[in-house]
C-alpha cells in the first residue's frame, strides 16, 4: 500500500499490506502532497499532485524513475487526481473545477465542464485486477486476510495473535448486520430517508 503524509515532514511511503516493510519513497522536493494515484496499466506508476508546489509527478512503485508531468500555476493548485487510460484528472483546489491532460504532460490541460463538489476527492472507483490472491477466494483466516508478496497473512482484531499459528484469532466473531427493510410507499407515493410517505 500507499500513502501521503503531509504533516510537519511531507512524504511519499509505502508498505505491504500488513504493515510491514515500511519505507519512504519521497521526502525531498515535496511539500504538500494531497493526491495519490496508481496507473495499474502502467506497471503500478504512482502519481501525485503537491498543492503547494503547484505540480504533478510521477515515479515507479519502487520510487525510481521520478519524473515531473506538470507543473505552474495553470494547474490552479491541484488537490486530487486520478489517473484513467491515456489521461490525468484533477480538482483544483479553490474552484473545484475539474481539469484533464495526457498523462505523461504532453500538450496542454483542458478544462471539464462543471464543478466538483467535493475537491477533496475524484477517484473512480476501480479496482486493481492485475493481481488474484487466496484472500479473493475461499480464504482460510477467520477475521482479516492480507496480502503480501508470495501470498497472504491471516491478522486479529487489536493486533492479537493467530492462535497456534493456525489462521484462526482468539477474538469473537460480530454477527452481521441486518440489511435495511424495503420502503414500503403505497399508492404511488415516494419515500423519504425518515420513513414518511409522500404523495406525488
Amino acid at each position: 500500500m500507499f500513502w501521503i503524509d503531509i504533516g510537519s515532514i511531507p512524504k511519499i511511503e509505502t508498505s505491504w499490506m500488513d504493515g510491514s516493510k515500511r519505507r519512504i519513497l519521497v521526502s525531498d522536493a515535496i511539500s504538500q502532497p494531497t493526491g495519490l494515484s496508481i496507473d495499474f496499466a502502467m506497471e503500478h506508476t504512482i502519481y501525485w499532485v503537491d498543492v503547494k508546489l503547484n505540480k504533478i509527478e510521477m515515479m515507479r512503485e519502487d520510487g525510481t524513475r521520478r519524473t515531473l508531468v506538470a507543473y505552474g500555476n495553470y494547474l490552479k493548485h491541484p488537490l486530487s487526481l486520478d489517473v484513467f487510460e491515456s489521461s490525468i484528472y484533477w480538482v483544483t483546489r479553490d474552484s473545484g473545477e475539474i481539469y484533464s491532460m495526457d498523462k505523461f504532460g504532453r500538450g496542454v490541460p483542458v478544462k471539464l465542464p462543471g464543478e466538483f463538489a467535493n475537491p477533496s476527492s475524484i477517484k473512480d472507483k476501480r479496482n486493481n485486477t492485475s493481481s488474484m490472491s487466496l484472500c479473493q477466494h475461499d480464504t482460510p483466516c477467520s477475521h482479516l486476510c492480507l496480502i503480501v508478496p508470495g501470498g497472504y497473512k491471516c491478522v486479529c482484531p487489536d493486533n492479537k495473535a493467530v492462535k497456534n499459528s493456525y489462521p484462526t484469532c482468539d477474538a469473537p466473531h460480530e454477527t452481521p448486520k441486518p440489511k435495511p427493510l424495503g420502503c414500503g410507499c403505497l399508492n404511488g407515493g415516494m419515500c423519504t430517508p425518515n420513513g414518511t410517505n409522500i404523495l406525488l
